[in-house]
């Protein structure tokens, strides 16, 4: 996989295990894309409290709103996104109203399996007509497997109404050449185990989308060489044996044999990916020391943006 392969996608779907930086890697994406000339779209869903904010510096809602030049963002809400449903569907804004305030057509609604995947859904299907790139920031892997199998469930079940005939656009939208789902990850054994069997539920429950991609995040990059491996190597053994009784040089070691073993463990989950997946996948490095933990969140999407941008100039070159 490329970055041209991202940044020529039409949509988006980034997931991941919780804590792999996937909200970080959709915002670098979108500032990517958006400094190309593209009208870009970053969407959370059904987000209590939008992450987006904390890193543009700007709030967010259910409208889109410019967060940079050629860069927008929402927060696509369960209520909002049913009125709007509501309007292309019944198209008489006092009989929305009165269905919205009926407490029991509400808990009917509520309690409908899929109801909610599918509105929102059907929303961010529509987002696409105004936009060149749309970019979702979807829940963690679990979660987001649910959504994104609502719409094939739908049709399985359901053989005409409403919800049948926007399950139906939703899959063509996923059936789009340019759809994609981008799944994050680390370097880490458990967090692999589950982007490789992610990645194999949605080949088999969401078969529309053909494109898969696969980041991962805070990769270590190979530093030392054959002849410092020996030399630690020795050093370990040298502390081990009590050889060496200075507390400082056995610190200073032991963080070099950790950096190592990050080094070795990075090297073969992407080894790993690569294989299962059958495709490269995209690394980063860990990134926050360049430049200083100052600018926390938004500095990091900015150096994840500045590899992106890189790749993708040196690949359209």
């Amino acid at each position: 996989m490329k970055v041209r392969d991202i940044i020529h996608s039409r949509l988006i779907f980034v997931s991941g295990k919780g804590g792999v930086g996937k909200t970080c890697v959709s915002a670098a994406i979108g500032k990517t894309s958006a400094s190309t000339g593209k009208k870009v779209l970053l969407v959370e869903v059904d987000n209590f409290h939008a992450s987006f904010p904390s890193i543009f510096n700007r709030k967010i809602g259910y409208q889109p709103r410019e967060l940079e030049s050629n860069l927008f963002g929402c927060n696509i809400t369960w209520m909002k996104a049913l009125e709007d449903w509501l309007m292309g569907t019944v198209r008489v804004r006092t009989i929305v109203q009165m269905i919205l305030k009926n407490r029991v057509a509400m808990l009917f609604l509520n309690a409908t399996p899929g109801a909610r995947e599918i509105v929102i859904l059907s929303k961010i299907a529509d987002l696409l007509d105004q936009y060149d790139q749309v970019i979702v920031d979807l829940p963690a892997s679990g979660h987001a497997l649910g959504i994104l199998r609502v719409p094939g469930t739908a049709i399985e079940l359901m053989r005409s109404g409403p919800i049948y005939e926007r399950a139906k656009q939703i899959l063509t939208v996923f059936s789009h050449p340019r759809a994609m789902v981008l799944l994050c990850a680390l370097p880490e054994e458990m967090v692999v185990n589950e982007t490789v069997e992610f990645a194999e539920k949605i080949k088999a429950d969401v078969p529309q989308i053909k494109n898969l991609g696969v980041v991962v995040n805070r990769v270590s990059v190979p530093s030392f060489n054959q002849d410092e491996t020996t030399l630690l190597a020795k050093l370990s053994d040298a502390i081990a044996n009590e050889s060496i009784e200075s507390s400082e040089a056995g610190n200073m070691v032991e963080s070099a044999m950790w950096d190592q073993e990050l080094e070795v463990a990075s090297a073969r989950s992407l080894k790993r990916l690569n294989a299962e997946l059958g495709y490269d996948v995209l690394s980063l490095p860990k990134l926050g020391l360049l430049g200083g933990f100052g600018g926390g969140t938004p500095k990091v999407v900015q150096q994840m943006t500045t590899i992106f941008a890189r790749k993708f100039r040196m690949e359209q070159s």
